[in-house]
C-alpha cells in the first residue's frame, strides 16, 4: 500500500467482531472468506435477512464525499468503514461533552420559565404592578440568555455536519418567526382576549420546546450524525497527541480561539454586519413606515408587509442556499456590504410622517414593498451562506469553535443594531 493509504488508515479504528478477523474478508471474496462462510451465499441470497448477518456483512455508506474518496482508495478502506459505522451503530454516544450539557440545560430553564409565565399570565397582578414589572424583567432576561446559550451551542453542534444542516438552523429561526408573523394576524383578526392569546402563545412554545428537548436526544441514534461526530473526535485526538499538554488549559483556549479566528474572521464580521443592517432597520424602523397609496389599517399593514414579508423573505433566502451558494467565502462579504442601501430606503421613504422634518423621498407603497422583500431575502440569504462556509473554513476539530465564534458575532451583530436603531428617530427629526 502506496504512503497516503498509511495516512489515511490513522483516522480510522479497526474493531473484531466475535473474535473473528476483519481483515480475513479484506481481498474480496475467496474460499476462506467471512462472506462465502456465510448460508446466505451458499444459498445463493444477496440480502441479510437477519440481525446478526446485517452486523456482518452491513454495506458501506455513503456519507460524504471525503469519507467516501477514502473508503474507494482501497479494499482496507472499505473494510474499515463498515466496522466504523458498525461500532457506531453498537455504540451510541451517550456523552456530547459541554455543548450537551448546555443544551439541554437551556431548553430546561425555557421551559420552566415558560410554564411560570403561563401561570402568570392566569394570575390576577393589578394589586401589585411594580413587582409584576420587575417580575416580567427578570423572566425575559432569563429566557433571553437561555436562548443565547442554545442557539450558540446549536451552532456549535451541528458544526461538524455538512453545510445544509447550519443552515437548517438558520431556517428553523426564520420559519418560526413567519408562523408567528401569521399567527399575530389570526390574533387579528379573529381579536380574541390579550391575556388568553398570551397564554396559547406561551403554551405552543412549551410543547416545542419540549419537542425539541426529545429530538436531541434521538440525534444520538442517528447513524450519519455519529459517523461525522467520530471522525471530529478522532481528528480531535490525534491534535491532542501532538499537543504540548503542559500549556495552561486558558492558553490552550486562547490559542484555539486565536488559530480560528485568524481563518474565519472575515466572515465572523460579515455575519455581525448582515444582522446590523438587519436589526438597525427591522422592526424599528420598517414597523414604522406608514402607505400612503394603498388604503388600510396600521395594524394589518405592519402585521403584513412588515413582520410576515420580512420573515416569510427571510425564510426563503435561507432555503435558497440548498441550490445557489454565490459568492464563494472570499466575497460574500461583498454582497453583506451592498445591503448599507436599504439604509436610506427605508429612512428616507414615509417613515414616522407625524414626527420627521425629513423630506420624504421615497413616497410609492411598491418602493417600500420591493425594499422589504430584497432586504429580507438578502438577509435570510447572506446569513446562511455566511455560517455556513465558516466551519468548512477550518479543520473538522476546530468546526464546533468556528460555529460559536459566528453564533457569538451574530448576537453582537444584534445588540449592536437594535441599539443603534434609535438614531432614525432623531435623524428624521433632526432634518
Amino acid at each position: 500500500m502506496d504512503g497516503g493509504g498509511d495516512e489515511d488508515m490513522k483516522h480510522v479504528r479497526l474493531t473484531r467482531f466475535d473474535k473473528r478477523d476483519p481483515m480475513s474478508s479484506l481481498d474480496g471474496p475467496s474460499d476462506g472468506s467471512i462472506w462465502h462462510q456465510s448460508p446466505l451465499f451458499k444459498n445463493g441470497a444477496y440480502e441479510p435477512s437477519t440481525n446478526s448477518e446485517r452486523e456482518h456483512f452491513l454495506p458501506p455508506v455513503k456519507l460524504d464525499p471525503g469519507w467516501d474518496g477514502m473508503a474507494n482508495s482501497a479494499p482496507i478502506h472499505r473494510s474499515s468503514t463498515e466496522q466504523l459505522i458498525a461500532e457506531m451503530e453498537r455504540n451510541t454516544p451517550n456523552d456530547r461533552g459541554k455543548l450537551g450539557v448546555r443544551i439541554v440545560t437551556s431548553i430546561f430553564i425555557m421551559i420552566i420559565m415558560f410554564v411560570f409565565t403561563v401561570i402568570l399570565a392566569m394570575m390576577d397582578t393589578s394589586e401589585w404592578p411594580e413587582l409584576f414589572f420587575w417580575i416580567t424583567i427578570a423572566s425575559a432576561v432569563i429566557i433571553n440568555a437561555a436562548v443565547g446559550m442554545y442557539q450558540n451551542s446549536m451552532y456549535g453542534l451541528v458544526a461538524v455536519l455538512p453545510m445544509k444542516y447550519t443552515n437548517a438552523v438558520i431556517l428553523g429561526n426564520n420559519i418560526s418567526g413567519t408562523l408567528v408573523a401569521v399567527t399575530n394576524i389570526i390574533v387579528l383578526v379573529l381579536s380574541p382576549d390579550k391575556k388568553t392569546s398570551a397564554i396559547y402563545y406561551f403554551v405552543v412554545a412549551i410543547l416545542i420546546l419540549m419537542i425539541a428537548f426529545d429530538a436531541y436526544f434521538l440525534t444520538g441514534h442517528s447513524r450519519f450524525y455519529r459517523h461525522h461526530v467520530e471522525l471530529s473526535k478522532l481528528k480531535k485526538k490525534e491534535i491532542q497527541e501532538k499537543a504540548i499538554h503542559q500549556d495552561p488549559l486558558l492558553k490552550v483556549l486562547g490559542k484555539s480561539f486565536g488559530r480560528v479566528m485568524k481563518k474565519i474572521w472575515h466572515l465572523a464580521f460579515g455575519v455581525f454586519f448582515t444582522f446590523f443592517i438587519t436589526l438597525v432597520l427591522f422592526p424599528a424602523v420598517v414597523s414604522d413606515v406608514k402607505p400612503l397609496q394603498i388604503k388600510m389599517h396600521d395594524d394589518y399593514w405592519t402585521a403584513v408587509f412588515c413582520f410576515l414579508f420580512f420573515n416569510f423573505f427571510a425564510t426563503l433566502g435561507n432555503f435558497a442556499t440548498e441550490f445557489v451558494r454565490w459568492p464563494n467565502s472570499r466575497w460574500v462579504n461583498v454582497l453583506v456590504i451592498l445591503r448599507v442601501v436599504f439604509v436610506p430606503l427605508m429612512v428616507l421613504g414615509n417613515f414616522r410622517p407625524e414626527l420627521r422634518n425629513l423630506p420624504v423621498y421615497f413616497n410609492h407603497d411598491a418602493i417600500f414593498i420591493g425594499s422589504v422583500i430584497l432586504f429580507a431575502f438578502s438577509s435570510g440569504y447572506c446569513s446562511s451562506l455566511l455560517m455556513m462556509y465558516a466551519p468548512k473554513c477550518v479543520s473538522l476539530h476546530d468546526a464546533p469553535i468556528a460555529g460559536m465564534i459566528m453564533a457569538l458575532f451574530l448576537v453582537l451583530g444584534i445588540l449592536a443594531g437594535i441599539n443603534c436603531s434609535r438614531v432614525w428617530g432623531y435623524a428624521i427629526k433632526a432634518g
